[in-house]
């Protein structure tokens, strides 16, 4: 990229040619202050606080949208430029309520505000505007105030681009101009406007004209914690910020700008109810056909001493241990050893789907360590991306979004197979409908195609029209393509069509040594971190196998105890055995739907925060922190480790590693484990990779 040389206020710069002068000044340490800039969207130029002088020109321009110059000379800061952005920050505060300041949410991280002041800007006299009293939009997410709006155009640009939607609208003229949310022309709800309630919008504005129900009276901002946390809500483990002040949760955001900066889904930003009414804080044990509370003590003891029964009386592997795919990385490799290690089963299952496992162990096995999947900046920047299975808006709303924009905004062609019709905008965009013999056939076609075999034969097997699966194997040919599979597909998929996945993206060039352009979603939350640390019947931590001599006996060197070698169960087979009366007893994390499988166990207990999710035959209930009061380290799809800290501290509550440490303890075990970082340091020996917070936890 060329480079060219410039001056700004009086200091030589030398930047990479396309960069604005904002990005140039900020870069070398020179302020240019903004309002409707945001590092994560396109330069708008509506603000014009960004204004700067540039020799040569005769007026003014703006920093942020125009590109830097050879030879070019900026002043960022005469008095010029400064009266000129007064001038306008009291014409913006003319029809802004700055008399509510006091009471806004946004106080003290209000963006106007912070101009206002480092600007000494007037306060001019208020001007009447045509805004309708607000009538209350029926959503339960979002809270508009449009009389606080000042038409920087953040929120219509992000739901565009970012979202992938055209909620919001500009109505009016001059003063009476309003952004609200629209459908054909029309002002309505947000809801009817089509909005997915992804949160961006809030997210990005800068003052308090959209902000969060339920933020009102939460604290102010700059009395709240902030916390770097993860989304269990699908396996992308897209990054968050959690706010909490006092003992409470009060808003989950995003970082702003760098590395870990990403977008959130409803789910991730609004759909988690972090305390819900009547959880559970202390153990629970059934006596006499109802649960009553009892100490941890009480509690471990008992479980220990009914699991070790049932061992002694049937063999280990009448036992079990499951879970919901939310477990932690740690949660993980504690639950697997104390099924292996103390309760002698392999039958353990800590929620992945087989299909998808397989896939992943053979697609590491090829690609090594340290290959990891597609980020969604990856994908926006995509010259082809196939999916893979259907649903994919509704499983991983954020994956879907990217796709949107590379399809829209970017150059994408966007190919998918599937049985379903799944909506999607793009300017290329083709859709292999799978027929009887299932997407299988049609990635068998398509390897088929990329091979240029003849067509005919394959494309018929598949069902679909080789014209339609010649120009999806051409736009699967280039270098920057991507594999996303969705969670639907691993439901019915068998070992032949997750081999049919793999050859394709090898033909492809997707999958080799050092290269990995998949992106495996599963259903469940922590599902590769999961796997890496052996939650799965057939893989020790490590994702070293089980019929391995060599890793089972590094395995039982570590653990000090010898691991049964016979293959364990899954989770559907686990639950056939139990209710057919082969498997006695099951330790479970999460929520776990045990159905008719419950009448066949002799003692169940279970690890859960949530009272809906426990049933009501459990002989034993431990409490589960929440996902914001936890720590904890979790692996996205894409391989990567992500650290959840603790934005509120529950001292009533046990964390969850700790729980499955005592309980261990009770069953006689001695595994010296005292806190989180010893843990990790146990991990690391069998899985260096399992924890990107060893480095800050010890």
């Amino acid at each position: 990229m060329k480079t060219v040389t410039l001056w700004i206020d009086g200091k030589k710069i030398y930047a990479d040619e396309g960069m604005t002068i904002l990005e140039t000044a900020r870069k070398n340490g020179a302020h240019i202050p903004t309002l409707c800039y945001h590092p994560r969207l396109e330069p708008l130029g509506h603000c014009r606080i960004c204004l700067v002088e540039v020799e040569g020109i005769a007026k003014p321009i703006t920093a942020c949208d125009n590109p830097v110059r050879e030879g070019m000379v900026v002043q960022t800061g005469t008095p010029l430029i400064n009266e000129m952005r007064r001038e306008i920050l009291s014409m913006t505060l003319s029809t802004h309520p700055y008399q509510d300041c006091l009471t806004c949410e946004k106080a003290g991280a209000c963006e106007l505000q912070e101009k206002a002041y480092c600007l000494k800007a007037a306060l001019p006299e208020q001007l009447e505007r045509a805004i309708p009293e607000p009538s209350g939009d029926p959503n339960p997410y979002i809270v508009r105030d449009e009389s606080k709006c000042i038409l920087c155009g953040r929120c219509i640009q992000v739901c565009r681009t970012g979202a992938g939607r055209f909620v919001y609208s500009l109505e009016g003229k001059g003063v009476n101009t309003r952004v609200v949310p629209a459908r054909d022309g029309v002002e309505t709800s947000l809801s009817e406007a089509g909005c997915i309630f992804c949160g961006q919008c809030v997210d990005i504005c800068p003052v308090g004209a959209l902000t969060e129900k339920g933020r009102a009276a939460g604290g102010r901002e700059w009395e709240l914690r902030s916390a770097a946390g993860v989304c269990l809500e699908c396996s992308l483990g897209c990054t968050l910020e959690r706010r909490a002040a006092g003992g409470a949760l009060v808003k989950v955001t995003v970082p702003r700008e760098g590395d870990q900066a990403a977008w959130l889904c409803r789910r991730g930003k609004f759909g988690v109810n972090p305390v819900s009414e009547g959880r559970i804080t202390t153990p629970l044990i059934r006596d006499g056909g109802t649960l009553r509370e009892a100490g941890y003590a009480e509690a471990l003891q008992k479980t220990a001493d009914a699991l070790l029964k049932l061992k002694d009386k049937y063999g280990g592997s009448a036992l079990a241990v499951l879970g919901d795919g939310r477990c932690g990385n740690e949660e993980s490799y504690l639950l697997q050893k104390l099924a292996r290690a103390v309760l002698h089963t392999n039958h353990c299952d800590l929620g992945t789907e087989p299909a998808w496992a397989q896939a992943v162990e053979a697609a590491s096995g090829t690609a090594g360590p340290g290959a990891y999947g597609p980020t969604m900046a990856e994908l926006q920047q995509a010259d082809a991306v196939l999916v893979v299975g259907s649903g994919l808006a509704e499983s991983n709303p954020v994956a879907q979004m990217a796709l949107q924009h590379a399809g829209r905004f970017g150059r994408a062609a966007v190919v998918r197979v599937g049985a379903a019709d799944d909506t999607g905008t793009a300017w290329e965009s083709l859709h292999l409908k799978a027929g009887p013999a299932g997407e299988a056939a049609v990635l068998q076609a398509m390897t088929a195609a990329l091979r240029h075999e003849p067509l005919d034969k394959a494309a018929g097997a598949a069902g679909v029209d080789p014209a339609a699966l010649s120009r999806a194997a051409r736009s699967m040919a280039g270098f920057n393509t991507y594999t996303v599979v969705c969670p639907s597909f691993w439901q019915a998929a068998d070992a032949a069509a997750v081999e049919a996945l793999l050859e394709l993206a090898r033909e492809a060039g997707q999958l080799k040594r050092g290269r990995c352009n998949l992106l495996l979603l599963s259903a469940s939350g922590n599902a590769r971190g999961i796997i890496e640390n052996g939650g799965t019947p057939w893989l020790l931590p490590g994702m070293n196998r089980l019929d391995d001599p060599a890793a089972r006996q590094s395995a039982e060197a570590l653990f000090g105890a010898s691991l049964p070698a016979a293959p364990g169960l899954d989770r559907r087979a686990v639950l056939e055995a139990a209710a057919n009366g082969k498997v006695k007893g099951l330790f479970a994390a999460g929520t776990v739907d045990v159905g008719e499988a419950l009448h066949g166990l002799e003692f169940f207990a279970v690890l859960c925060g949530d009272p809906d999710a426990v049933p009501l035959q459990a002989d034993v209930v431990f409490p589960a922190p929440a996902a914001h009061e936890k720590a904890a380290a979790f692996t996205d799809a894409a391989g990567r480790v992500r650290c959840n800290t603790q934005a509120v501290t529950n001292t009533a509550l046990k964390p969850e590693w700790e729980v499955i440490t005592a309980l261990a303890a009770a069953a006689g075990a001695a595994w010296h484990l005292d806190d989180l970082a010893a843990v990790r340091r146990e991990m690391q020996c069998l899985n260096p990779g399992c924890c990107c917070c060893q480095r800050q936890a010890l």
